[in-house]
C-alpha cells in the first residue's frame, strides 16, 4: 500500500476509524480538556497545549463540533500567553467558524474578543478594531453584560494605543462599572490597570500610579503570582522612570521580569527589558542598557 494507492490507503484507513470511534469514552475529550484547563492553571502552558490538542483530536474523532470550539479557542489563548500570536489566530479563527455554524452568539463574542486582544499584540489595530466592534456588538445583541465588560477594557486598551485617550477612558470606565456590578475582580483590576496606562501615556505618571495601586491590590488578592501583578510592578517600573527615579524603577522592573520569565510571557518579557534598558541610560550604565535593549529587541523579533 505505501508503494504509492494512497487512495486505498485513505479508504482503508477511514473505514477503521468509523469502526473504531465507538470504543473510545465520550468523556476523553472532556476530561483532557479539563486537564488541560488545570495544566495552564498551575503554571504549566506546554503541558496544557499538548492535552488541548488531543482533546481537540478526540473531539474531531468523535464528530463533537462544540469541544472542538472549546478546544480550539483555548488552544488561541495557550499560545497567544506564549506570544505565538500566529499560531493562536489559527486556532481562534478555526473555534470561531465552528461557533458561526452552531449560531453561538456568545462563543463567538468571546473568540471575536480573543482575536482582536491577539492582533493588537502584533499591531494591527485595524483589525483589531474590527474583531473588538464585532464581539461588543454580539454582546449588546444578546445582553450579555459580561461579554460587554470584556469587550469594553479591550477597545480601551486599544483605544489608548492608538493615542485615542477620551475614548478610552471611556470605555475603561464604563468596564470598570461593568465589573463592579458583575463582581468581577479580575476584569475590574484590568480596567484599572489599563486607566493608569491612559495618564501615564498622557504624561501624568503620578495618577497612573494611584491607578495601578488599585490593581495591585485587587491583583495580589486574587493571583499574587498572576499576569496583572506582573504587568503593574512593569508599569509602576515605567512610572519612576518617568519621574527620574531609577532606585525606585529597577526592583519593580526586575520583579516584573523575573514574573514574565517564569509565566513564559515572552512579550511582557520584552517589554520589560526595553524598560530596564531606558532606566539603566538614565542612570549611565551604557552596557547594561544596551544588553537589555538587545535581548528585548531580539524577543520582539522572534515573537
Amino acid at each position: 500500500l505505501y508503494g504509492g494507492n494512497n487512495k486505498e490507503v485513505f479508504e482503508i484507513c477511514s473505514k477503521f476509524v468509523e469502526n473504531n470511534r465507538t470504543p473510545i469514552s465520550p468523556h476523553l475529550g472532556e476530561f483532557l480538556f479539563l486537564q488541560s484547563y488545570s495544566q495552564d492553571r498551575l503554571g504549566c502552558p506546554e503541558g496544557a497545549i499538548i492535552n488541548s490538542e488531543k482533546a481537540y483530536a478526540i473531539f474531531s474523532i468523535l464528530e463533537n463540533e462544540i469541544g472542538c470550539g472549546w478546544a480550539g479557542n483555548f488552544l488561541g489563548i495557550l499560545n497567544k500567553k506564549l506570544s505565538d500570536f500566529r499560531e493562536a489566530m489559527k486556532w481562534f479563527v478555526r473555534a470561531g467558524r465552528i461557533y458561526q455554524k452552531n449560531c453561538m452568539y456568545r462563543k463567538l463574542s468571546m473568540v471575536n474578543l480573543n482575536m482582536g486582544n491577539t492582533q493588537f499584540r502584533i499591531g494591527e489595530y485595524n483589525k483589531a478594531f474590527c474583531f473588538l466592534e464585532d464581539s461588543m456588538r454580539l454582546a449588546v445583541e444578546g445582553d450579555w453584560i459580561h461579554r460587554q465588560c470584556f469587550a469594553n477594557i479591550a477597545l480601551g486598551n486599544v483605544y489608548r494605543l492608538t493615542r485615542a485617550y477620551d475614548t478610552a477612558r471611556r470605555h475603561l470606565h464604563t468596564a470598570y462599572n461593568q465589573a463592579q456590578e458583575l463582581q468581577f475582580p479580575r476584569e475590574e483590576a484590568l480596567a484599572l490597570e489599563f486607566l493608569g496606562d491612559v495618564y501615564r501615556d498622557e504624561g501624568l505618571p503620578a495618577e497612573a500610579r494611584r491607578y495601578y495601586a488599585r490593581a495591585l491590590a485587587i491583583g495580589l488578592k486574587i493571583a499574587p503570582e498572576g499576569d496583572i501583578v506582573m504587568e503593574v510592578h512593569r508599569r509602576v517600573g515605567e512610572c519612576h522612570f518617568l519621574e527620574g527615579k531609577p532606585n525606585l524603577a529597577m526592583p519593580e522592573l526586575n520583579k516584573a521580569l523575573e514574573m514574565a520569565r517564569t509565566q513564559g510571557d515572552r512579550f511582557e518579557e520584552a517589554v520589560t527589558l526595553r524598560i530596564l534598558s531606558e532606566t539603566s541610560l538614565l542612570v549611565g550604565d551604557l552596557q547594561s542598557s544596551r544588553n537589555y535593549i538587545d535581548r528585548s529587541a531580539n524577543i520582539l523579533r522572534e515573537i
